[in-house]
């Protein structure tokens, strides 16, 4: 309520885990009546046994980013404005002794590291107190100066004390202080001997507000001279704050024998503008408190004469943040609307209770939009059921902690999502056919519902009862499980001729199996069955007139047109019967012929037409009518009969576009 008279300058903060207090942990906030300036010394220096006689620099300033250059600064500059009229300092280490009429003061000591060529000087002896003489030149027991002394007493010598003299007026062409009016009565010569650093920099308004304050200390042994510069303006942060600097190429200092003389600038305080400190400060700073530990609480406000009492805060409290990510968060289906969620605490609370868990699932992994369902503290591992979910649609699932200071970081799951799912429904298309006397060959294709869940494998069984529990073993029993992605047909081998089988197919997704589909028909016995179709039919121009060129290449689908296995996009050979040889796409016995037929219409219902037979895969067609375009297709033959014609150029005769057909050779 009162800062005792003196503005406050800092607040001293601590903390205790008792309240007596006796190991506090304290923490000082300074405000903005503590701030601290700018300060940089500029320092002049001169040569062993060669001091700085005469010259000028300037400096550069530079304040939030903007820089100013300062008019010539004299090698003896005054410090402050109030020093340009004139300021007298004691030289309390020589006595000199002085006579009337004469330019040589003699002196009580070698003078030499102490007054130099140029400096002013008066003495209490003098006549006229206004009087400055100057330095011409200094030895080791006397210093010349430029003028005649005259002595208050008249005539003879006395002892006197010396002073030294900054600034001062003398004549217009010559006075120490500071001269800005114009080129005519401020030559170069006078600006550059003219002047305090306070009034040269305070000369240019916009490089400061406040002013500077400047202070300067004696000579040293080489006449170099050392100002301190305080910017009293507010200091700014970083690369925006003050900054000097000599201005380069403008060094004109120099000695007594005339070698250059240097002048060097430090920053020895960047200085630093407080805030306002009073309001909400997170404490301390320096080090950590142990996370959960209740602290007391007391502030004491400090001015310039010390600390008040202190303010002691009524309750202790503890640090805490929000709690860490939970652990092990694993998703797993539960059923074909629901999904589990099973989880662990974080491995840090925050240093509080934690006092409830938050679980999001989203259709969207960035979890733009979301809904939750919360779990309240109890025994861990946690889990929670999310019911109502749409059966296939993949959810996201994330999980966070929360104490009284709010939720935490989340953790995805593992995986970070699932579709709620159930076993799939039957297969459909599912046929069964006879591909020889010792295979048939099973067809399937995807269910209506698969349950929620990618159809991964299928499980094709056969056996010999139609309860499916005959005794396991070829030839009587079996099932393989195939790769939904390679394969909508398989075909089961090492049957016995004429033994009924019965097949049915499941569907299997993450849920395993689904409801079986029995076959079309549900049972079949293996037997010999005509040939498929040839496959791959070119038809071309003879050589003889009349004559067309025909090749194919032996059946690779079997007659009921269902491959043997894989896909009907990409199908695989048919496997050889018992024993090895050739695949059994021939139906179980090998062809005796291939019979060729060709006609003038492509739907074979032309006039000119007629058949032939061969036991190759190729022959030529002769004695047609020369020009006329002809359309051939092919059959294979075994000891069953006749397989079905392939009319088409396309391999394996199973997914068919384009017609098979060819121009006879003309004359």
């Amino acid at each position: 309520m009162s800062d005792g008279g003196s503005p406050i300058l800092n607040y001293r903060i601590e903390l205790d885990i008792t309240p007596s207090f006796a190991n506090p942990i304290y923490s000082i906030i300074p405000c903005y009546a503590g701030s601290s300036y700018s300060v940089f010394q500029v320092k002049t220096s001169g040569i062993s046994n060669d001091p700085v006689a005469s010259g000028y620099f300037q400096l550069v300033i530079t304040r939030n980013r903007q820089t100013f250059t300062t008019d010539y600064i004299s090698y003896d500059a005054t410090a402050q404005l109030s020093d340009e009229d004139g300021t007298t300092v004691t030289i309390s280490s020589f006595v000199a002794t002085v006579t009337s009429g004469s330019t040589t003061v003699q002196v009580s000591a070698n003078p030499k590291q102490a007054i130099f060529v140029n400096d002013h000087l008066q003495f209490d002896k003098q006549k006229y107190p206004q009087q400055i003489y100057r330095v011409t030149a200094v030895s080791q027991t006397t210093i010349t100066l430029n003028t005649a002394f005259i002595s208050v007493s008249g005539s003879g010598s006395s002892s006197s004390m010396i002073y030294r003299v900054y600034g001062g007026r003398g004549l217009v062409s010559t006075s120490r202080i500071e001269c800005t009016a114009d080129a005519v009565l401020c030559p170069d010569a006078r600006l550059k001997s003219s002047g305090s650093i306070q009034g040269k920099i305070e000369s240019i308004p916009e490089a400061v507000i406040k002013g500077v304050s400047v202070d300067r200390d004696e000579p040293d042994i080489y006449n170099g001279v050392t100002w301190r510069i305080t910017f009293l303006d507010n200091s700014l942060p970083g690369s925006l704050n003050f900054d000097v600097q000599v201005l380069p190429g403008s060094n004109q200092l120099k000695t007594v024998s005339g070698a250059s003389a240097s002048v060097h600038v430090i920053a020895l305080s960047n200085g630093i503008t407080y805030p306002t400190c009073e309001g909400t400060h997170q404490v301390p700073s320096n080090q950590a408190l142990a996370n959960g530990q209740y602290y007391y609480a007391r502030v004491f406000a400090e001015n310039e004469i010390g600390y008040s009492l202190p303010q002691i805060s009524p309750y202790p409290e503890k640090p805490h943040v929000v709690p860490g990510a939970p652990t092990s968060v694993v998703l797993s289906v539960q059923s074909e609307t629901s999904l589990k969620v099973e989880f662990n605490p974080p491995s840090d609370d925050g240093g509080d209770t934690i006092v409830s868990y938050q679980i999001d699932y989203s259709t969207h992994s960035n979890f733009n939009s979301f809904q939750s369902v919360w779990v309240r503290t109890g025994n861990a591992p946690f889990s929670k059921s999310i019911t109502g979910l749409l059966t296939g649609i993949n959810y996201y699932v994330r999980v966070s902690a929360a104490n009284n200071l709010g939720y935490g970081t989340s953790t995805a799951s593992t995986p970070p999502y699932l579709n709620p799912y159930q076993p799939s429904d039957a297969p459909t298309n599912v046929l069964l056919r006879s591909t020889s006397d010792s295979m048939l060959t099973v067809s399937f294709g995807l269910p209506f519902n698969n349950g929620g869940d990618p159809i991964s494998s299928y499980r094709v069984e056969w056996d010999i009862t139609p309860t499916f529990n005959g005794a396991i073993g070829v030839p009587n029993k079996g099932f393989i499980v195939l790769d939904a992605s390679q394969y909508s047909s398989y075909t089961i081998q090492y049957l016995t001729k004429g033994k009924v089988y019965y097949v049915r197919v499941f569907a299997i997704n993450s849920a395993g199996l689904g409801t079986p589909s029995l076959s079309s028909p549900p049972s079949l016995a293996p037997a010999l069955e005509v040939p498929g179709k040839p496959q791959t039919i070119t038809a071309q121009t003879g050589l003889n007139i009349g004559d067309i060129q025909v090749t194919w290449q032996r059946p690779t689908i079997p007659w009921h047109e269902i491959p043997c296995s894989g896909l009907v996009t990409s199908p695989n050979e048919c496997p050889p019967g018992i024993g090895g040889g050739i695949p059994l796409s021939n139906g179980g016995s090998s062809i005796t012929e291939y019979e060729i037929s060709y006609n003038d219409v492509e739907d074979f219902s032309g006039l000119d037409s007629g058949d032939f037979a061969t036991t190759q895969t190729h022959y030529t067609l002769r004695n047609l009518i020369p020009g006329r375009t002809y359309y051939i297709r092919v059959l294979a033959r075994n000891q069953q009969g006749a397989g079905k014609f392939c009319q088409y150029v396309e391999s394996n005769c199973l997914i068919v576009n384009t017609p098979v057909s060819a121009i006879a050779k003309s004359s």
